[in-house]
């Protein structure tokens, strides 16, 4: 059973999530806060196997957690998803880049939710259109010194062949 936490603003939206998520069978809900602050101890005490959260919550961007969440024991490694109003919203590639595994947007039937959920707990996440292009263009900026030290091909910076492909 995958345990999930949540970090949402809205103790309605959380409420109605929370019994989604517990509605299905392999999925259960370990907590609930609705900032980043309040996140710190439960979340290296429950050490869920995924964190869902707002994007922008009222004391920051989930994105100032991501990087002790993903880069540091302390809180069990787990996954995390954000919830998006929509692909092009301007911290989502933020969250993203901080290490955020996948999204869902905000609004969509909660069988829409819970498909996402399992679907970034398997290590897989979608990816819209105009995320694609953005990731794309992040990584065709050239990187000051590094073509000339290192060559295209061993450069951990650049996208192999799949990766591109699979942007394409």
């Amino acid at each position: 059973m995958a345990r999930i936490f949540l970090i949402l603003n809205d103790p309605l939206i959380a409420a109605r999530m929370r019994a989604a998520i517990d509605a299905s069978p392999d999925l259960e809900t370990c907590g609930w806060v609705a900032t980043l602050d309040q996140a710190r101890v439960p979340l290296a005490q429950t050490r869920p196997d995924l964190v869902l959260a707002d994007l922008q919550l009222a004391d920051g961007p989930f994105a100032s957690l991501l990087d002790p969440l993903c880069h540091s024991g302390r809180y069990g490694r787990p996954k995390a998803m954000v919830l998006a109003p929509a692909p092009e919203h301007p911290h989502l590639l933020a969250a993203l880049r901080h290490g955020a595994d996948g999204y869902a947007l905000q609004g969509r039937p909660a069988e829409s939710l819970i498909a996402a959920l399992h679907q970034v707990l398997r290590g897989e996440s979608q990816m819209a259109a105009a995320i694609a292009l953005r990731v794309k263009e992040h990584f065709a900026a050239p990187v000051a010194g590094l073509a000339d030290s290192i060559g295209d091909a061993q450069n951990p910076l650049n996208l192999s062949g799949l990766e591109r492909r699979i942007l394409d």
